[in-house]
């Protein structure tokens, strides 16, 4: 274990290595993003505001609502909620099989970069759209592109790094990823109810220096 992991920490490796960890880590804690899906599109649809707003307004109002003196819990779930959750399904099956004939044709790097930036994307617009549907769409185009950045950064690592390190490498930064998920699939409710456009836009900015990073690799 020793032999396989030190040449990872030492040139001409350790840059790779890091920017594949990183890549890693913020793609799999927007991917626990589906974790909560369900229920972030559920209050979007128990929205009542004539005008409609924004996800993050309303996440953070029906946070500051379960506050009051009087909280009342609600049990019911919205219908739809469970059809956008198939939604999402549904296009992370599209997604993967769209991804598979993409990677005959094209280098995992390049197809790597886009989608991130693309993920990165669909976090910033979730600032500015007000339809359920759009929301769902969005929510879903940013968890299942990460989901492919994480396939894509696989892919990529195992291309970088000799035999003789290569299994180490891939355990290592799955291992990262996965710590990363767990972290913030934990933290998550309370960053969204303290500042979402805040979480939104640090995942967003952290998905296009992911983007911006993997253009350094070979």
């Amino acid at each position: 274990m020793k032999d396989q992991t030190i040449p990872l920490l030492k040139m001409p490796y350790l840059k790779n290595f890091v920017i594949c960890c990183t890549n890693c880590v913020v793609a799999f804690s927007v991917y626990s993003l589906c974790l909560w899906f369900p229920q972030i599109m559920d209050q979007v649809l128990l929205d009542t505001s004539t005008n409609g707003s924004v996800a993050c307004n309303i996440l953070q109002s029906n946070n500051s609502n379960q506050h009051k003196d009087n909280p009342q819990c609600n049990e019911t779930i919205q219908t739809e909620t469970f059809l956008y959750t198939i939604l999402l399904g549904a296009i992370g099956m599209f997604c993967s099989l769209v991804l598979s004939f993409i990677l005959r044709r094209f280098s995992s790097k390049p197809v790597m970069i886009i989608t991130l930036a693309i993920a990165g994307t669909a976090g910033i617009l979730l600032q500015f759209i007000t339809n359920s549907y759009a929301v769902a769409m969005l929510f879903s185009v940013e968890i299942m592109f990460c989901a492919m950045g994480v396939t894509l950064i696989n892919a990529t690592a195992v291309s970088l790094f000799p035999t003789h390190v290569k299994g180490m490498a891939t355990s290592l930064i799955n291992m990262m990823g996965r710590f990363g998920c767990f972290v913030f699939a934990t933290i998550m409710g309370a960053l969204v109810a303290q500042n979402c456009p805040v979480t939104f836009y640090v995942l967003s900015g952290s998905l296009f220096l992911c983007s911006a990073l993997s253009c350094f690799l070979p």
